[in-house]
C-alpha cells in the first residue's frame, strides 16, 4: 500500500478563509476538523455567516478628531479608592450602556474585619435591556405594534398621486415661457404644457373616488383652484396677464393642501417581559425592589450588607453571575407608569462578593451580553454622537434611528462572522465552556466595531442636522469627541446643532443653586460635586438633603441635579452666613457648563419630570441649545455637577460653616487653584 500523501486540509473557516494545515487523514481534514462537517451549534447560537458587508465604508475605523487604542477612562490598578463617595467612573466599550459609563464603588465595611465591598452602577439603553433579556434566554418580546388614529396638521392620506409635483412643474414651465417672450405661454405655442394640464385634470378626477368628508372635499377644492389658476394662462386666448415681474404677471407659489387630518399610525407599545424567570440561562428571580443601604460618615461611604426598599420600584430581578457576584436590576416593565420609581428605570447594580472586586464584576458583564472591557478613544465617538443626538432631541429622528439600527446590525453580523471564523476553537468544549466562549467572542467583536458604528452614526446625525456630510460636521470647530472625566461622572461637550446653528461655546445663560439641607463643606468633603438624588443614595447620603425627593423619584427628576438659569448674570451671593449655601456660574464658567450634552430645561417647576405618566410631566421641556438664552427657568443636569471640573464663579458658605472649612476641604482634594487659573480662596465667599 502506498504511503498516504500529505494534503492541505482546506476546511472552510468562514468569511472567505480556509484551513491550511497539512493532513494525511483519509477525509482530507486535519485533526481539528476531521470530525467537523458543519458549524458547531448550541441552540442556534453559532450561525454560519458569509463575509460581512461593511456599510461604514472602506475605512470604517477612521475617526474624526479622536483615535487610538488606549483606554480613555479605566479603573486604577489598585481598584476604586476605599470609601470614596463618588467612586470611579469608567467607560466600557459598549453602545448599550447609557453614556458607556459605569460607576465603580469600593465601600468600606462598617463591620469589623469583614473587608471592603465593591459594586458597579450602570444604566442600560432599551436596546441594552433587550440584549440582557436575550442573554438570559427569556421568552416573549419587549414591544408590540399597535395601530391608532391621530389628528394632526398635514397632507390628506388620500393625497398619494403626486398632483402637487405635477402642478409645480407646469407652473414653472408657464412662468419660464412668460419670462422668455410674450405669448409663448399660450396653448398654441406650448402643446407640451397643454398635455400636462390635461394629465393634472385626469389625476384630480382619479383622486375624487378615493375619499369623502369635509377635509377631503377641501383638499379637492384646493387643487381645483390651483388648476384653474394655471388653466387661464393656457386656455383663454383673451387673457392678458401683467408683465412677468409685476403683480398679476407670473403664477405665484402654489402650495400643497394641508389641514387637520386623521391618520392611522403604527405605534410600538411596551409590554411586560415574561415574568416566568425559571427558564433563564442564569439563575434569575423576581423579588421585592431593594437597593444596598449605604452609610456615610464624615465623607466615607460604607456598607454593612443591609438592604432597603426606599426609593425603589416594587419589583426587581436578582441575577446570579456566579462566583458570588450578583445583579440587582429594575426592568423597564416594572418602572413604567406613575408611582413606580421611574428614576430607577433600567438601572443595574452589580455586587461583588467580599473577596471579589470591581474588575471581576466588569469581566462578568459579558454574561449579560454587555461589554466590561475598556472603551478606547476610537470607539468613544459613538457615545459622543449618541449623547449629542440625545441632548439635541433628535435621537428618534428617522435618519438617526436608521443609522443606529444599521450600525448595531453591523456589529451583530461581525460578531457572527468572527464566531464562524473561529469555530474550530470550540472542538471538545462542553456546553458551559462553549457558552462562555460565545459570550467572549461576541462582546469583543461588538466592541471592536464601535469605531465603524460611529462612522455610520456620524452620517445619520449629520443628515438629520442638515450638514452636507459627516466629514463636514466633524470638521466644525465645535466637534470634539473626547470624553471628559470629572468627579462622579463622564460627560461630553455639545457640537453645533446644524451648519448655521449657534456656537455652543458661547452661551449667554447663567446658573444658580441654593442648596437645601446641606453645607458646602459636606459637598466638598464628599468629593466636590453636586449630586442627583439617585447618586446621593449611592454615596450614602440619605433623605432630607434635597427638596421633593420622593416626588422626583417617580417623576424622573431624581436622576438630575437641579439648577436655576436665566439669560442675565446672577449677582454675587450675599447675606448672612446662617443662610443656605449657594453656588453661581456666570460668564465663562456658565459657558463651560452649558456645553454639556446631558441637560434639559423647563420654564416652570415641573419636578424635572421625564416620566410621561407622571402628573408633573410637561411637554414644554427643551434640550435645544438655540433656545437656552431666551428663557429663564429650571435646568436639570444628569448625574453630578463637579465643582472642580466645572468650577463656579462663586461658592457661598451657609449655616454655621466657615469659609475656611470649605477651602480646607478643597485642599484635602489637592485643589487650591481651579483649572481656569482662579484660586479657590477667591471663589469661596
Amino acid at each position: 500500500m502506498p504511503a498516504a500523501v500529505a494534503k492541505v486540509c482546506a476546511h472552510p473557516l468562514g468569511a472567505g478563509k480556509s484551513c491550511t494545515k497539512k493532513t494525511k487523514h483519509p477525509t482530507g481534514k486535519c485533526n481539528h476538523h476531521k470530525g467537523l462537517s458543519a458549524p458547531v451549534s448550541t441552540s442556534g447560537a453559532i450561525v454560519s455567516t458569509a463575509a460581512v458587508s461593511n456599510p461604514m465604508g472602506a475605512n470604517p475605523t477612521q475617526g474624526a478628531g479622536v483615535g487610538g487604542t488606549d483606554a480613555v477612562a479605566w479603573l486604577p490598578a489598585e481598584g476604586p479608592p476605599t470609601g470614596a463617595p463618588l467612586g470611579v467612573s469608567v467607560m466600557v466599550a459598549d453602545g448599550d450602556v447609557e453614556d458607556s459609563s459605569v460607576i465603580a464603588m469600593r465601600y468600606a465595611s462598617s463591620k469589623a474585619k469583614s473587608g471592603h465591598r465593591d459594586m458597579l452602577y450602570l444604566k442600560l439603553t432599551p436596546e441594552g435591556e433587550q440584549k440582557m433579556v436575550d442573554a438570559l434566554g427569556l421568552s416573549g418580546t419587549k414591544t408590540v405594534v399597535q395601530t391608532k388614529q391621530v389628528t394632526e396638521m398635514g397632507t390628506h392620506p388620500a393625497d398619494t398621486d403626486g398632483i402637487q409635483g405635477q402642478i409645480t412643474t407646469l407652473a414653472k414651465s408657464v412662468n419660464a415661457r412668460m419670462k422668455a417672450g410674450t405669448d409663448r405661454f399660450r396653448s398654441d405655442e406650448s402643446p407640451t404644457n397643454t398635455q400636462r394640464l390635461q394629465t393634472i385634470r385626469d389625476t384630480l378626477e382619479g383622486m375624487k373616488s378615493k375619499g369623502a368628508g369635509p377635509q377631503f372635499d377641501a383638499m379637492i377644492a384646493h387643487y381645483q383652484q390651483s388648476i384653474d389658476e394655471i388653466a387661464v394662462y393656457l386656455d383663454d386666448p383673451s387673457y392678458e396677464p401683467a408683465a412677468y415681474g409685476q403683480p398679476g404677471g407670473k403664477i405665484g407659489m402654489l402650495h400643497p393642501w394641508e389641514g387637520e387630518v386623521t391618520k392611522t399610525i403604527e405605534e410600538h407599545v411596551q409590554v411586560p417581559i415574561d415574568s416566568d424567570l425559571s427558564a433563564a440561562l442564569l439563575p434569575t428571580v423576581e423579588v421585592e425592589g431593594k437597593r444596598p443601604s449605604i452609610q456615610n460618615s464624615n465623607g466615607t461611604a460604607s456598607w454593612n450588607g443591609s438592604m432597603t426598599s426606599a426609593d425603589c420600584p416594587p419589583k426587581m430581578w436578582q441575577i446570579d453571575l456566579g462566583d458570588g457576584y450578583k445583579v440587582l436590576y429594575y426592568p423597564d416593565a416594572v418602572t413604567s407608569g406613575s408611582g413606580k420609581a421611574f428614576s430607577q428605570k433600567r438601572r443595574m447594580t452589580v455586587i461583588a462578593p467580599t473577596n471579589g472586586d470591581a474588575a471581576g464584576a466588569l469581566e462578568r458583564l459579558d454574561r449579560l451580553h454587555l461589554s466590561g472591557t475598556p472603551m478606547t478613544a476610537a470607539g468613544a465617538e459613538y457615545t459622543y454622537l449618541e449623547r449629542n443626538a440625545y441632548g439635541m432631541g433628535i435621537l428618534e429622528h428617522p435618519d438617526v434611528q436608521a443609522a443606529r439600527v444599521e450600525a448595531a446590525d453591523y456589529g451583530v453580523a461581525t460578531a457572527k462572522a468572527q464566531v464562524w471564523a473561529r469555530r474550530e476553537e470550540t472542538v471538545g468544549m462542553g456546553p458551559d465552556e462553549l457558552r462562555a466562549w460565545l459570550r467572549s467572542v461576541r462582546t469583543k467583536a461588538e466592541a471592536d466595531v464601535l469605531p465603524a458604528r460611529a462612522k455610520r452614526l456620524r452620517e445619520g446625525v449629520a443628515k438629520a442636522l442638515g450638514f452636507p456630510s459627516g466629514a463636514a460636521m466633524a470638521a466644525d470647530p465645535t466637534y470634539d469627541p473626547t470624553p471628559k472625566r470629572s468627579q462622579g461622572g463622564i460627560w461630553f461637550d455639545r457640537f453645533r446643532q446644524g451648519p448655521n446653528g449657534p456656537d455652543p461655546r458661547k452661551a449667554t445663560t447663567s446658573y444658580h443653586v441654593s442648596i437645601t439641607g446641606g453645607s458646602a463643606t459636606d459637598i466638598v468633603r464628599n468629593g466636590g460635586a453636586l449630586a442627583s438624588t439617585v447618586r446621593r443614595r449611592q454615596m450614602g447620603i440619605n433623605a432630607g438633603k434635597g427638596m421633593s425627593e420622593g416626588a422626583d423619584i417617580n417623576s424622573g427628576g431624581a436622576s438630575a441635579v437641579f439648577l436655576h438659569f436665566k439669560p442675565q448674570s446672577y449677582g454675587k451671593p450675599s447675606g448672612s452666613s446662617y443662610g443656605k449655601p449657594e453656588v453661581v456660574w456666570n460668564g465663562a464658567q456658565a459657558q463651560a457648563l452649558s456645553r454639556r450634552t446631558d441637560w434639559y430645561f423647563t420654564t416652570g417647576d415641573h419636578f424635572g419630570a421625564t416620566n410621561p405618566d407622571d402628573h408633573h410631566f410637561h411637554d414644554g421641556f427643551h434640550r435645544d441649545f438655540g433656545k437656552l438664552g431666551s428663557y429663564s427657568g429650571e435646568m436639570m443636569m444628569e448625574g453630578t455637577v463637579g465643582l472642580i471640573s466645572h468650577p463656579p464663579t462663586w461658592i457661598k458658605t451657609g449655616g454655621h460653616e466657615s469659609r475656611e472649612s470649605v477651602i480646607a476641604e478643597f485642599a484635602k482634594l489637592g485643589v487650591t487653584e481651579f483649572h481656569d487659573g482662579r484660586k479657590v480662596a477667591d471663589v469661596v465667599i
